[in-house]
């Protein structure tokens, strides 16, 4: 996989930023802040993540299409 360019961005510092990358392959690369808490990976339903695998924030504006609708809708 190669990450080929920056799909949104939220890089206010220029430092730490949320970020979607697009890649050559069928996945989109996500940088965020790691959630690493275990009461909130609880209150997510999560009580153990895959070796490899993490759960990261980003800020919600990065995807309105998403965060304006419900679930499944």
């Amino acid at each position: 996989m190669k990450i080929t360019r920056v799909l949104r961005s939220d890089c206010p510092s220029g430092i730490d930023c949320d970020r979607i990358h697009d890649t050559d392959g069928s996945d989109l690369a996500v940088q965020g802040r790691l959630v690493s808490d275990p009461a909130e990976l609880a209150a997510l339903g999560v009580t153990a993540l895959p070796q490899g695998e993490g759960i990261v924030l980003i800020a919600r504006h990065l995807l309105p299409e998403l965060t304006d609708s419900p679930i499944g809708g």
